[in-house]
């Protein structure tokens, strides 16, 4: 007979937890949750964000497959959950997330998206006083702190998914439901247009990180809603709620304990 301490248990349980902890969702959930666009070995562990962004640029990728949860690494799974609670606080079923409920527009505006907004001003489109506000409200970023937000979660899901929308299925799950593309600003979608916008986006300057990328995405990936799908199955409130919460791992051996009686 093996003889095993309740605090070796626990230990056993922490360290599984552990390993847990360190895969991401597509790790744990291979099978079920296999994806060709998101899956690829060499893409699998760099962000979501990075990844969508690289796959995008291959012609026929989009048509392979679509981004689920088993795609994202566990801090960008917890981004989400964080998002999705802070726009259920009253009990909605489903709603919109915006850029404003993700930090601003300061670190992915584009410099033809600025240009788009002073012709906007000229053909009184706009109002100048409106403009100054949401620039002085969404001040730019310079390179160095772009390389700083490279693994901010907050930042890697505003930069894959933008504005998203979210309900909840017939089982309570919360879904989000989008299309991936780095269009941010886009203007003119002939290819007239977009090697207009590469150009002006190769000028020097604020967000140049930002520039350069949305640039070679204009001219390059998918045109807006043609992108690879994304549905992204949270679970439940419920579920959601218990992942946010800390590990008691003496809680998690009684539960498990009282449910073998």
């Amino acid at each position: 007979m093996i003889n095993i301490t309740p605090e070796e248990v626990l230990a056993i349980s922490k360290k599984y937890q552990e390993r847990l902890d360190k895969m991401s969702p597509a790790e744990r959930f291979d099978v079920e949750n296999f994806s060709l666009i998101g899956d690829l070995p060499l893409l699998k562990d760099i962000p979501i964000n990075q990844k969508a962004f690289l796959l995008d640029l291959i012609p026929g990728v989009s048509r392979l497959g679509k981004y689920d949860a088993g795609d994202l690494q566990p801090d960008e799974i917890k981004q989400l959950n964080k998002l999705i609670l802070d726009a259920t606080k009253e009990g909605q079923t489903s709603g919109r997330i915006s850029y404003y409920d993700q930090g601003g527009y300061g670190d992915v505006i584009t410099k033809d998206a600025l240009e788009q907004l002073q012709r906007q001003i000229k053909s009184e489109f706009q109002e100048p006083e409106n403009v100054q506000r949401f620039l002085s409200q969404n001040p730019q970023i310079d390179s160095k702190t772009f390389i700083k937000k490279l693994n901010d979660p907050e930042f890697i899901i505003k930069t894959f998914l933008g504005s998203f929308s979210f309900d909840t299925d017939d089982q309570g799950n919360i879904i989000i439901r989008d299309s991936y593309d780095a269009n941010i600003g886009r203007g003119d979608p002939n290819q007239s247009g977009r090697v207009k916008r590469f150009l002006t986006n190769l000028v020097p300057g604020k967000n140049y990180p930002m520039n350069i990328a949305s640039g070679i995405a204009g001219l390059l990936g998918s045109a807006e809603g043609q992108g690879a799908p994304v549905e992204i199955n949270l679970g439940t409130i419920e579920d959601i709620r218990k992942s946010t919460r800390p590990k008691n791992f003496k809680n998690e051996i009684a539960e498990q304990l009282a449910s073998l009686e």
